[in-house]
Order: structure tokens, then sequence, then C-alpha cells
């Protein structure tokens, strides 16, 4: 789920501001590749389960087709790929499930004021200061996340109170 395909949903984001979250809850083996250049985005990002509001779809409520509620969660095959490239943020507004983060030497991932954003991989704390899973690169939270590389089966970022 970390590769990029041919086959998946990619859209590259240039010298915008965006606010608004992302969910991939498509099933299948489709990633969603995100890629930011000299951009700040504002939301979450995540793999999800998405959900109808109604049990049973037919011609007389086919309206209900796009109406969905996304529930953020690990990723099963609906991989999330994130790179923050050149002078782009992400500040992220709630818990966030990637399989690929690649940050930048001059991007970030923040938390908004009065928030702290903790990294987990594969299920266990990433700080510049502990050990880090064996089967990861690069990953470190010192502050914002200044390391890159990061590239795992399971990330996620959750926000918690200063």
């Amino acid at each position: 789920m970390a590769a990029v395909h041919t086959s998946d949903a990619a859209a590259t984001f240039s010298s915008i501001a965006l606010k608004g979250d992302f969910y991939n809850g498509m099933r299948g083996g489709k990633n969603m590749v995100l890629t930011f250049e000299d951009s700040t985005v504002r939301g979450v990002i995540s793999a999800s389960k998405a959900q109808h509001g109604v049990s049973s779809i037919d011609a007389s409520n086919f309206h209900e087709l796009g109406m969905v509620t996304n529930t953020a969660q690990p990723a099963v095959n609906n991989g999330v790929i994130v790179q923050l490239n050149s002078g782009s943020t992400w500040t992220v507004t709630g818990t966030s499930y990637l399989t690929k983060l690649v940050v930048d030497d001059d991007a970030a991932v923040s938390a908004p004021r009065g928030k702290s954003v903790t990294l987990t991989v594969d299920g266990t704390e990433a700080d510049g200061d502990g050990p880090r899973p064996t089967d990861q690169l690069g990953v470190a939270l010192l502050g914002d996340l200044v390391e890159h590389g990061v590239r795992t089966s399971s990330v996620s970022m959750s926000l918690g109170a200063r």
C-alpha cells in the first residue's frame, strides 16, 4: 500500500492554501496519493471506512450514493500516501492514518495552536529521542516532524492537549 501505482487516485496541489479533509474510503487496493508543493493543508488526511446513511440504495434514493460518513481508521487496502514537498505544511486537525509520509527538509507537519501531534508508526510512538521501529526509515517527531522518508504499513497522527 505504500507504493504508488498507475491506477491510484493521485493529485498534486501547488502554491495553494487548503482547508478540509481528505479520506480514502475506497476498497480494492487503490491508494490516495497527495503531493503538496509550496502549499498548506489544514485537516485530516486518512484512510477511512465509508458508510452510507441508508442500508439499501435503489432508483428511489439514488442521491444517497454520494452521501457517506467517513471514519478515520488504519488502511486495509486503501492506502494513503502523502508527500510534503518544499515549503509545504500540513496542520493535522484530527486522527489520520497513512501508509506513507515523506516530508522535505523545509516542509512540516504541525498541530493547531494549543495542541500537539503524536506520531505512531505501526503502533509505536515515534519521537526524536527514543528507539525507532527497526523496519522504518527516518521516523522522528521533534515538535513538528522534521525527519523524512517515513515508510510503513501504518502511520497514525493524533492530537492532544499541550
